[in-house]
C-alpha cells in the first residue's frame, strides 16, 4: 500500500533519516533507477519518535533532491520494495508475485522483466519468478518469460480454470478486447469470399480469418508484389483464384514477371516466392464458378433438405439458360432477396453437402488447415 494511503495524517517533523546500507536494497535502487530511467543516489529509512511503528523511506535523486514516500508515485513506492525483497531472497527460490504491472507503465514493465529476467538466471541466484499479469505488452516477451494463459471455463460446475501453454488469438482477445485475425486470404468477389468463409466455418477458425476482395484475377498478382515489395512476408495470407482463368504456367509467369520487373536480387526473390502463394479453386476443365456451385445444389436429392434448402433447389432448377454465367448465382440469390451477401451465406452451403465440394476446394482447406496447425488456432 502507498505510504500516503497507510495512515489518515502525516506529520514527518522531527523524522529522523537512516540510510539503507544493506546491499540488497542498494542492487535494488540501482535496478528502480534503470528501471525508471532516474539517477537515485540514496535511499533511507524515516523513524518518527511519536510513531514509532510508522515506516516511511525517503529517495533522493540527482534531478530533484530528497523526498519522503508520502509525495512518491505508488509505482515507485512498491517497484523499489518488490524488488528490495526479490533481492533478499536466497539462490534456488520460488518468488510469488500476483498482478507484477500494477502501477508501472509499458516501456518500465519491459525493463523490468528484462532486469528480473538478468537477475534470476544468474547462477549465483537460480531463482523462479511465478506472476500473474494482464498487459499485452509482455506478449512480446517469449524469449524471457514462460507465458502460460489462464482462462476460466464456466461450462464446468464448479467453474475451473484451464491453463493453455501459449497465448493464441483467443487469449489475446480476452487480454485486449480485439480479435487478432492471423491469417489473411485474398479472393476475387464476393463469391470466392463466401465459399473461403464457408471453409474456415468447416475447419472451424472463421474467427482468425480475414478475407480481402482484390477484384479482377490480374489484381491479384499485382497485389501479391505489392505487399511483397513492401516488404511483408505473406507467411500467413494466401491469394485464391476461382480456377478459370491463368491457369497455364507460362501465363501466369508472365503475369508475375508483369507484376514484379527487375533482375536485381528483390525482384528475383518476389518473383520466386509469388508462385507459392497463390492457389486456385479446383474447377472442372471449361467450367466457371456459377454455374459449376448450380450444378451442386441441382445435382442433390431434394428428399434431404430442409425447407429452406428445398426453396433454393426449385429455384436454382429454373434457372436453365441465362445470358451470362454469373447470373447462375446472381439471379438466384435475386430472386431469394435483395441482400446478396445473405443470399450466398445460404446458397454457398447448401452446394457444401456435394460430395464434390471437398476435391473443389481442397487447395484452399489444405492450406488453412496447415495454418490452423502452425498457429495453435482453436
Amino acid at each position: 500500500m502507498p505510504a500516503i494511503e497507510k495512515y489518515t495524517t502525516h506529520d514527518l517533523s522531527g523524522a529522523k533519516s537512516t540510510p539503507f546500507t544493506e546491499k540488497p536494497c542498494s542492487r535494488a535502487l540501482e535496478a528502480v533507477g534503470k528501471i525508471l530511467n532516474a539517477n537515485y543516489i540514496t535511499a533511507s529509512k524515516l523513524t518518527l519518535t511519536n510513531f514509532p511503528t510508522r515506516e516511511y523511506i525517503t529517495f533522493e535523486r540527482s534531478d530533484c533532491g530528497t523526498y519522503p514516500s508520502v509525495t512518491m508515485g505508488a509505482g515507485e513506492q512498491r517497484l523499489f520494495a518488490m524488488l528490495s525483497e526479490i533481492e533478499k531472497t536466497r539462490k534456488n527460490a520460488l518468488i510469488l508475485i500476483d498482478e507484477i504491472d500494477i502501477l508501472l507503465h509499458g516501456d518500465a514493465l519491459v525493463k523490468l522483466m528484462e532486469h528480473l529476467n538478468e537477475h534470476c538466471t544468474k547462477n549465483s541466484n537460480a531463482k523462479q519468478i511465478v506472476f500473474t499479469s494482464h498487459r499485452e505488452e509482455l506478449l512480446g516477451l517469449q524469449e524471457l518469460i514462460n507465458i502460460r494463459h489462464l482462462h476460466r471455463d464456466s461450462t464446468q460446475t464448479p467453474a475451473r480454470h484451464r491453463c493453455f501453454p501459449s497465448t493464441d488469438p483467443d487469449s489475446l482477445r480476452r487480454l485486449t478486447g480485439k480479435q487478432e485475425r492471423k491469417i489473411e486470404v485474398f479472393v476475387e468477389d464476393r463469391l470466392a469470399e463466401t465459399i473461403v468463409r464457408h471453409i474456415a466455418m468447416e475447419l472451424g477458425i472463421p474467427r482468425h480469418v480475414k478475407i480481402i476482395r482484390f477484384g479482377s484475377a490480374q489484381n491479384c498478382f499485382a497485389v501479391l508484389s505489392g505487399l511483397l515489395i513492401k516488404g511483408e512476408s505473406c507467411d500467413n495470407s494466401l491469394f485464391v483464384l476461382d480456377g478459370d482463368v491463368h491457369l497455364k504456367a507460362e501465363e501466369r509467369q508472365n503475369l508475375i514477371n508483369s507484376a514484379c520487373s527487375g533482375n536485381d536480387e528483390n525482384a528475383t526473390r518476389i518473383r520466386t516466392i509469388m508462385p507459392q502463394k497463390i492457389c486456385d479453386l479446383k474447377l472442372p476443365n471449361g467450367i466457371k464458378p456459377e454455374p459449376f456451385l448450380h450444378q451442386l445444389i441441382i445435382s442433390q436429392d431434394p428428399a434431404t433438405m430442409n425447407v429452406s434448402e428445398k426453396e433454393i433447389h426449385r429455384l436454382a432448377t429454373e434457372i436453365i439458360n441465362p445470358a451470362d454465367t454469373h447470373a447462375f448465382i446472381d439471379e438466384l440469390s435475386e430472386i431469394l432477396g435483395e441482400n446478396r451477401d445473405v443470399q450466398l451465406a445460404q446458397i454457398v452451403p447448401l452446394a457444401a453437402k456435394h460430395k464434390n465440394w471437398v476435391s473443389y476446394t481442397q487447395p484452399v482447406r489444405d492450406w488453412l488447415s496447415l495454418k490452423k496447425t502452425s498457429l495453435s488456432l482453436l
